[in-house]
């Protein structure tokens, strides 16, 4: 799945959310950028858009809980690594993508 990630920045790092007694994935990831404007511009390329081969419709991509201030709906990009929440919810879609 960093293959599709890469070419937006680099990652610092990328965890596929998965069940704890199957160990099959959940649909979910997250992918953390060194650069918050990197991890921006994936959220205006992606979100909504991009579809993962085999899926039903398109990626939810948008900053991870936290990442944004509650009070204002701001992201602060000053100078910090940024995590980015992609949900995929397709129960099958990393068969050939992860």
């Amino acid at each position: 799945m960093a293959f599709i990630f890469e070419p937006y920045g680099r990652i610092l790092d990328l965890t596929v959310i998965r069940d704890r007694r199957s160990g099959n994935h959940r649909g979910c990831a997250f992918v953390t950028y060194e650069s918050g404007n990197d991890a921006m511009k994936v959220v205006a390329e992606m979100h909504g858009k991009y579809k993962f081969e085999g899926a039903p419709w398109p990626a939810q991509v948008r900053p991870a809980a936290g990442e944004i201030d509650e009070s204002s709906g701001k992201v602060d990009l000053d100078g910090k690594s940024f995590s980015l929440s992609v949900c995929i919810l397709c129960s099958f879609l990393f068969c050939k993508q992860h």
